[in-house]
């Protein structure tokens, strides 16, 4: 079963860190708007060209003024204000807090919307995500107990589901995006915890998706320790999956639930 790292998050902003001989200072470098900009696109340009994407002049949501960089040692801390789009970086692993939590609609973390290739993300400290070199979800692993005690995500984002089947072969009212952690116990509403399933698939009380994640959510509430992992499988270069393998673990008890979309 996996067992999540631990590790000592920047988000409070201190540069102090404990080890087993004390306190340590840790070397920071601190860059903000333009400044910022032009340290990731020298250090960090795969971050750079997703940035590009999301800093919209035309929209004015994330104004240049409020990038910021920090460099900590082996870390590179980057957001926007208080904005829920920030991340930290060490290596091919990014930790992050997801976005749309306490009922926020559409404040969303669009580091989250814009995965990197090859890349594993710890989000909210107990979900942890896996990239391919196509940017595709293909693990996620999670302590969901602990994770819905943490995390509330009661509204979906309509916006990004929409984008999740729109480029997709299946296109189609047949099919939309399903969460792959369920967003009653605290999944995201980014697009790295979206696949595109069919309706018969994720929708309705008798669907095989929905109902596990009924099965889920009452072990939880019965006080059960749950944990998750889940592998995806998708058509060659597409983004639309066709199977998927979903492991539990309740109170230590393993049970492997396999299913096969055939929506091709």
């Amino acid at each position: 079963m996996y067992i999540f790292p631990r590790y000592v998050s920047a988000f409070n902003d201190s540069n102090i860190i404990k080890n087993k001989l004390g306190f340590i200072k840790m070397n920071t470098n601190k860059y903000r708007g333009q400044a910022a900009l032009d340290v990731l696109e020298k250090n960090k340009p795969n971050l750079k060209k997703i940035m590009d994407g999301f800093m919209r002049p035309s929209e004015n949501y994330f104004v240049l003024e409020e990038l910021y960089v920090l460099i900590e040692d082996e870390k590179t801390i980057i957001g926007f204000g208080a904005k829920p789009t920030r991340i930290e970086m060490v290596g091919n692993t990014i930790y992050a807090k997801g976005g749309s939590a306490s009922n926020k609609i559409g404040d969303l973390n669009e580091f989250l919307n814009n995965p990197l290739p090859n890349t594993v993300y710890i989000v909210d400290s107990y979900l942890n995500y896996e990239t391919d070199d196509l940017c595709r979800t293909i693990s996620v692993k999670g302590d969901l107990t602990h994770l819905s005690k943490m995390v509330s995500r009661t509204d979906i984002d309509k916006k990004t589901q929409k984008k999740v089947c729109e480029n997709s072969e299946l296109n189609s009212i047949k099919y939309n995006a399903g969460h792959i952690i369920q967003r009653s116990i605290g999944g995201l509403n980014e697009w790295i915890n979206l696949l595109c399933m069919s309706a018969q698939f994720n929708n309705g009380k008798n669907s095989p998706w929905r109902k596990l994640e009924v099965y889920e959510s009452k072990e939880i509430a019965q006080g059960k320790d749950v944990k998750v992992e889940i592998r995806i499988e998708y058509y060659d270069q597409s983004r639309d999956n066709y199977g998927i393998t979903k492991t539990l673990f309740i109170n230590g008890s393993k049970k492997t639930h396999c299913f096969e979309q055939r929506i091709r």
